[in-house]
């Protein structure tokens, strides 16, 4: 599936099967991915799911650095997934932008509405944020860099960007 998707962008098809005859398993070995909680092992499943060449990147990280820009990753493609999907109404989407730092900490916040491809980062956040290096007890600073990251974005992000101009 990753070849035939790879034909509508030509620079990523040298890339890809490199990858696949051999440099996958330099990067991330078998014994890494066993050795994870099944959260985290979720999690770089949706890692792969939703940007292979950032998938490849960040596999060849060392541990804990690897598993948190995994886990940054993921919580920023959930945003921007919110923040693409078409089809969710601006008065759902922008307070969900406004208070999406606030999910890092609402254990069991999801989202099921999105038809956006990335939807299952929405669905499941749950398991993003409960893997090895996620949002639970005292924040690593990892955590508190995506957080901060999080409150940043909410701040720069005014409510004036989604008023569609009339035509």
């Amino acid at each position: 599936m990753d070849f035939l998707r790879s034909l509508g962008h030509p620079e990523e098809l040298c890339h890809l099967v490199r990858y696949r005859l051999g440099g996958c398993r330099l990067v991330l070995s078998k014994q890494d991915r066993d050795s994870m909680s099944d959260s985290l092992q979720t999690c770089y499943k949706y890692l792969d799911q939703t940007s292979r060449s950032f998938a490849a990147a960040t596999q060849a990280l060392d541990g804990e650095l690897r598993n948190a820009v995994c886990i940054y990753y993921l919580v920023i493609r959930a945003l921007d997934t919110v923040e693409d999907d078409m089809t969710l109404s601006l008065e759902t989407k922008v307070p969900m932008l406004h208070n999406f730092h606030t999910y890092l900490y609402l254990a069991d916040w999801r989202f099921t509405e999105s038809q956006d491809k990335y939807r299952v980062v929405l669905q499941d956040f749950p398991t993003v944020r409960r893997t090895d290096v996620g949002y639970r007890g005292q924040r690593t600073r990892a955590e508190e860099t995506t957080y901060s990251v999080m409150e940043t974005l909410n701040v720069i992000v005014p409510e004036d960007d989604y008023i569609i101009p009339p035509y």
